[in-house]
């Protein structure tokens, strides 16, 4: 059997599960994709390490524009971690064809993440810490000047 005792990545809660996980690849597959020592068994932690690297890429694009990590996930980024984390598992069998809906949901993945980068979408229910910023993140602003050579001739 396995363990949802390890789905913790980084003192932070990940973006997706292995529970989740399975509710969209079978047991048997997910078998297939991780068990390296022949055990019949989910191997955990290689689960866990894929769905660590999909939030990694995930929070690639999203640190310029929101505070990390996103807690709670809303359920568009569970979905884009586990689009790419299927991608990651399917990714480490070499002798396995990944299926195309698997590479075609990690591309719309990045896609849409692409576009929450680039302010084209937003994370629904999530406040842009940068809106209105400059490209470096900050903006400035001031009244007009008080004092103008104009302002100064004959003093």
């Amino acid at each position: 059997a396995y363990s949802l005792n390890n789905l913790t990545r980084n003192k932070q809660m990940p973006y997706a599960t292995l529970t989740e996980l399975l509710e969209r690849i079978p047991e048997g597959v997910l078998i297939d994709l991780t068990d390296d020592d022949a055990a019949g068994v989910v191997d955990t932690d290689k689960v866990d390490r894929a769905i660590g690297d999909a939030d990694t890429e995930i929070d690639s694009y999203l640190g310029r524009r929101y505070p990390l990590p996103i807690e709670p996930a809303p359920p568009l980024l569970v979905r884009l971690s586990l689009d790419l984390a299927t991608e990651v598992l399917y990714g480490r069998r070499a002798h396995v064809d990944t299926p195309e809906a698997v590479t075609r949901a990690a591309r719309t993945a990045r896609s849409i993440l692409a576009d929450i980068a680039v302010r084209k979408a937003d994370l629904p229910g999530l406040a842009d810490t940068t809106a209105g910023a400059g490209p470096s993140g900050a903006s400035f602003s001031a009244d007009g000047r008080l004092f103008t050579r104009g302002s100064q001739r004959g003093l």
